[in-house]
């Protein structure tokens, strides 16, 4: 009715495509292993059991990891692991930190939805506001997250435009996103 109105809708990317990217473990699957956008190591896990083996696995060759939901927006469930914190200083300052083992403690025997632990990656977090057509990059505007009183910038940075440029064409990106 809407195309016969002359008019179109645009979405993002594919039914298929958003369920994919929407879901973080099954977006870093699809993208692991590509010589453009370095992945960090990551794995998926549901229960307690998984949590501990996911670590294991990941500190052996990682010193800091990282664990969130695997749907999940504004680093809503996000937190460093840490081998040791103080609980109460990070529940009253808002930290986004856990110490393992208190985190160990509170899924054991519990039923939770998919999250996944991860290699920490230190440094400023970026977003980029885009647009394209039918995967074709049209433009893009990098926002780098500074802690303190100014908590955004603008940011030229021509390589993460080529990540972008090369995420659009790959997951045939479309519309604003």
């Amino acid at each position: 009715r809407f195309k016969d109105l002359g008019a179109e809708i645009v979405t993002a990317a594919s039914h298929k495509m958003i369920d994919s990217i929407n879901n973080k473990g099954k977006l870093y699957s699809i993208l692991k292993d590509n010589p453009i956008v370095k992945i960090p190591a990551f794995e998926v896990f549901s229960t307690s059991s998984e949590f501990n083996s996911a670590y294991k696995k990941l500190a052996k060759n990682y010193s800091h990891l990282c664990m969130k939901p695997t749907h999940g927006v504004y680093g809503v469930g996000f937190y460093v692991l840490k081998e040791k914190t103080n609980q109460l200083s990070n529940l009253l300052t808002q930290s986004q930190t856990v110490s393992v083992d208190h985190f160990k403690k509170m899924i054991k025997a519990q039923a939770f939805k998919e999250m996944m632990v991860m290699q920490y990656l230190e440094g400023y977090e970026r977003s980029v506001d885009c647009v394209a057509y039918k995967g074709q990059f049209i433009g893009g505007v990098i926002r780098k997250k500074i802690p303190g009183n100014m908590p955004q910038v603008i940011e030229d940075n021509p390589e993460i435009i080529e990540q972008v440029k090369w995420l659009t064409k790959k997951l045939k990106l479309n519309g604003m996103f």
